[in-house]
């Protein structure tokens, strides 16, 4: 029986596509079958035949195993009982998914312009998911279209996916099962009619939180928990690596398979309240690696150093090692033979690559060791701190995920609450200015975990709904109150259609996305509740279809187009997406696509800067509210990078995702359209209310006529050139152009000198002016301290690198030289809103110093705290505080931007001082703690008359330009 509602449903469903433009379906046209070999798994069954043992038995003709590239263990046989249709069907038992997952895949010719439904008739293991895929045939093997459905055992069910596809070459139709159990499948068709997706725009203002933003390993950038002090997490039970490891270590040793256990010790630390035991039984096939990650400044050096203790005679390796292959030791991997009792041992090395890398406990032998009080200091001995700066480019929302704040972070013992990561993360949103945060929640802990023994990379039991769903009221509970009106978006669960991240049931989230939302909404009406983000919308489909609807404020999902223009990709997933919102009623719901990227490691800068810059506005015409890249970073198998491998300098990529959102602020999306040609165009009335237009073509070089409202006087290129437009066509392709009746030129430099007299010149860490033109178009002052990377629409580089700004207007940027810049000749030049400057060389020194002057006088303090003057001159034979810039390198080593702290950072060049001629030597030269890139000098006043002098501070054998300071009598000793 049917209810009133489900009957008028696909009349519906169908109104409502239509009058959204996502697809266009000629309602007379007949579908037409694909001829797919074997279809009802009938006839001949061969044994199977992949080269890999662990691939087993009879497979139907016509159909193919292709899971052997993931070691997985599947069996396959012929059924002839309780099949669905014919005489006999397929059943596939997966003991093992290996790293992958069971793919059983048959070949076929897609052609593009078409909307594709694929179906197969499936039982199975209670519970167990499978998904239906069609899928590219050849690298990168981009998933077009997909369903999903839990197995039942008793009942057949019918798995379908329908997907729009824009391309014509071969795929894979693919039943695919990443988790044990079983599956028996029957009746595979493939039908198509023609149809397209279409830009599907939400118009009217964009908001700044549409730019989001992944920032990978910000705090990684320092050694975390050196002491191994509780809390202490799972790693594991009923397997070979178990116990407690301390949090911010983590064991790296699953791919050798050893029986270890890891323990707190309170017995015997050598400094605080614990140290971390490991008993180690057996190394499996290679050895038991207890590490931490660090990223650090590639091509210095940096030592690793710990308190050990163990077993009289074992030995262990520490070393400095690289954490993604070819997995160099930069150190080495350096042997320590052990006693019982407690002895430092230390490595160095000089860090290469991108600079991430594992500080590593290596052992490969039988026995029990402890570890405590390790120490990570860069080449002057100091603590490494700041390794990886926040991202040089400003965006609107922070998603946290891979972050440290998964709930397995955040209460690693029931009751126990660890706030200080995701405290750290919230602080430096603040302080940047991110104003959006979203949470991604889930991952339970092991204690909390209803399967413990499921490890993922996050821990153990993350994957699992916990046993206990109070645990997770008490969790959300706990979050949602501690950052009531600091972060407003939750989003329930990371891709729950991998069972690396999910390994429950449908219904078990559904209900886990009921109680947040239920706590979250009580706390704060305010809060944003966002669905669990699948990348599959077969996945998405079953939550709907089981209930989840009335609690959720957003539908999201994931879409990366890896080695892919995202013009072929992103259209059709969000149209999908918006296809599977329709048929269940909630395509009135905003749409936030969460995380993905496109390009990789292999991305060249220029197809990176595109790609990124094309990916947002791909997103922006097809109606996401929300597009965060995955990730800030210098690249991975799944985005082109944005910083180069020193993470202080952008690539390309990272130039131009500033330079969109120049374009963008506080801009309005007034249209989207995709001419015949090819030709992308995004409509937007500017912050300026002018007519503008964003054009592009990702498939060849076109002419294109340039619509006549947009008063066309420049295109303003992704890289930051600016060309006159003449006429009224301007050839396009794959970088996008931005045209606009804005006619202001481009910056021009005139001159690059220190700020602090106007004279002297740059040195890393000093505060600098460029002068010129064009800059700012109104004054922009920073605020807070760490200082932004760009102002008013401006920045300032030196050899690629984005600098700390302290105030723009039109004619002036004052900027801190980064302290990576080498001393020599560097190319300077200014981003603005109207585009990029010439470069102009200028001379950097080790150092530069230049003192503060206000009318010719040094500002400076003298020993009874008056401002030196006329009127107040210092005592002859006093000391005297003198502020100056540009005094090299200091320790420990500041960050850029940032205030030097309280603890003397001190110079490390040599100096000296003179007063009218005179040594007047120096009891201190440091950065003044609270300011950035200024520095104080503590002189003593040589045996003068009273008179206005000439003072001169050297460093490293430059010295500064004159500055006047008054010196008066000396004061009588006191009695």
């Amino acid at each position: 029986m049917h209810s009133f509602q489900s009957i008028i449903r696909p009349r519906a469903v169908l109104a409502a596509l239509l009058a959204h433009g996502v697809f266009l379906l000629p309602p007379c046209t007949a579908a037409t079958n694909v001829q797919l070999t074997n279809p009802g798994l009938e006839g001949m069954y061969l044994p199977v035949n992949t080269g890999s043992s662990s691939i087993t038995g009879m497979i139907a003709s016509g159909w193919s195993d292709n899971s052997a590239w993931a070691n997985a263990a599947v069996n396959y046989a012929q059924v002839t009982t309780n099949c669905h249709g014919g005489s006999s069907c397929q059943q596939i038992t997966v003991t093992s998914a290996g790293s992958g997952r069971m793919q059983f895949v048959q070949s076929y010719p897609q052609q593009a312009g078409n909307i594709y439904t694929d179906s197969a008739w499936v039982r199975g293991t209670d519970g167990v998911q499978v998904s239906l895929v069609i899928q590219q045939a050849n690298s990168p093997y981009t998933t077009y279209v997909s369903g999903s459905i839990a197995l039942s055992s008793t009942t057949w069910q019918q798995i379908t996916a329908v997907g729009y596809i824009t391309t014509t070459e071969p795929v894979q139709l693919m039943l695919a099962m990443s988790m044990p159990g079983t599956v028996v499948v029957d009746d595979f068709a493939v039908s198509y009619t023609p149809g397209t997706s279409g830009p599907t725009p939400v118009l009217g203002p964009i908001a700044p939180s549409f730019f989001g933003m992944h920032v990978a390993n910000y705090l990684q950038g320092s050694l975390q928990n050196p002491g191994f002090e509780p809390p202490y997490t799972g790693v594991g039970v009923n397997n070979g690596i178990s116990g407690q490891v301390a949090m911010n270590w983590y064991d790296n040793s699953s791919w050798a398979s050893p029986t270890v256990a890891y323990s707190q010790d309170t017995s015997n630390p050598h400094g605080g309240t614990s140290s971390q035991k490991i008993a180690v039984a057996s190394p499996g096939s290679g050895a038991v690696q207890l590490v931490q990650n660090v990223t650090v400044i590639p091509g210095q050096s940096y030592t690793f150093s710990a308190w050990v203790r163990g077993d009289s005679g074992m030995q262990i390796d520490l070393a400095i090692r690289q954490q993604s292959t070819p997995y160099t030791a930069y150190s080495g991997y350096v042997p320590f033979t052990l006693t019982s009792d407690w002895q430092q041992v230390s490595v160095t090395g000089t860090v290469g690559d991108t600079g991430d890398v594992l500080l590593m406990f290596y052992a490969n032998s039988k026995g029990t060791f402890w570890v405590d009080d390790v120490t990570f200091t860069n080449a002057s001995g100091n603590p490494v701190s700041g390794g990886v700066p926040w991202p040089q480019s400003t965006f609107g929302e922070l998603r946290l995920w891979d972050s440290g704040t998964a709930w397995t972070a955040l209460e690693p013992a029931k009751g126990v609450w660890n706030w200080a990561p995701l405290d750290a993360w919230v602080a430096a949103a603040e302080a940047h200015g991110v104003k959006e945060i979203l949470l991604t929640l889930g991952q339970s802990p092991e204690w909390a975990s209803s399967q413990p023994d499921n490890v993922n990379y996050i821990g153990a039991g993350a994957s699992a709904p916990p046993s206990d769903f109070q645990d997770w009221r008490d969790y959300i509970t706990a979050v949602g109150q501690r950052y009531k009106g600091c972060i407003r978006n939750y989003e329930i669960w990371n891709e729950p259609n991998d069972p690396t991240y999910y390994a429950g049931t449908v219904p078990q989230l559904v209900e886990l996305t009921k109680e947040a939302y239920t706590i979250l909404k009580s706390i704060d009406s305010a809060n944003t509740v966002v669905a669990p983000v699948p990348y599959d919308a077969g996945y998405l489909d079953q939550l709907l279809q089981n209930g989840m609807a009335p609690f959720i404020d957003v539908v999201a999902f994931h879409i990366y187009t890896y080695e892919q223009p995202p013009e072929q990709v992103v259209g059709p997933a969000i149209s999908n997406v918006r296809f599977v919102m329709s048929k269940n009623g909630v395509s009135a719901l905003p749409l936030w696509d969460t995380e993905g990227a496109s390009g990789d490691t292999t991305t060249t800068e220029d197809v990176g800067a595109a790609w990124i810059v094309r990916r947002y506005l791909v997103d922006l015409a097809y109606g996401s509210g929300r597009f965060n890249w995955y990730t800030w970073s210098k690249g991975s198998t799944f985005c082109a990078a944005t910083e180069e491998s020193d993470p202080r300098q952008l690539t390309k990529a990272g130039w131009a995702f500033q330079l969109l959102q120049n374009w963008l602020r506080n801009a309005s999306l007034t249209s989207v359209n995709i001419d015949a040609a090819g030709n992308w165009q995004i409509g937007l009335n500017l912050a300026d209310g002018s007519v503008a237009l964003i054009v592009w073509n990702p498939a060849a070089s076109a002419q294109f006529s340039i619509p006549a409202n947009v008063h066309a006087a420049t295109a303003r290129d992704i890289f930051g050139g600016s060309t006159a437009v003449s006429g009224s066509t301007i050839t396009v392709g794959a970088n996008p152009l931005l045209l606009s009746s804005y006619s202001q030129p481009l910056p021009k430099i005139a001159s690059i000198v220190s700020v602090a007299d106007r004279t002297g010149g740059l040195a890393p860490g000093a505060l600098c002016v460029v002068t010129g033109s064009g800059f700012a178009s109104t004054p922009a002052p920073a605020g807070p301290a760490p200082l932004p990377a760009v102002l008013g629409g401006a920045s300032v580089f030196v050899n690629g690198v984005i600098s700390p700004l302290l105030y723009v207007d039109s004619e002036q940027a004052i900027f801190q030289v980064p302290s990576m810049t080498t001393p020599g000749s560097a190319a300077v030049f200014v981003n603005s809103p109207s585009g990029r400057s010439a470069s102009v060389p200028v001379a950097v020194n080790a150092a530069a110093p230049a003192i503060f002057q206000l009318a010719g006088r040094a500002v400076a303090i003298n020993v009874n705290g008056q401002v030196n003057s006329s009127a107040n001159p210092a005592p002859s034979g006093s000391n005297l505080l003198v502020y100056l810039t540009g005094i090299g390198p200091a320790a420990p080593a500041p960050i850029d931007g940032v205030p030097a702290p309280d603890t003397p950072a001190l110079a490390t060049l040599s100096a000296t001082a003179t007063i009218g001629a005179l040594n007047a030597p120096l009891q201190g030269l440091a950065l003044t703690p609270g300011l950035v890139g200024v520095a104080q000098a503590i002189l003593q006043i040589p045996t003068l008359t009273a008179s206005d002098y000439q003072l001169i501070i050297t460093v490293n054998g430059v010295p500064s330009a004159q500055a006047i300071v008054s010196i008066g009598a000396a004061q009588p000793a006191p009695k």
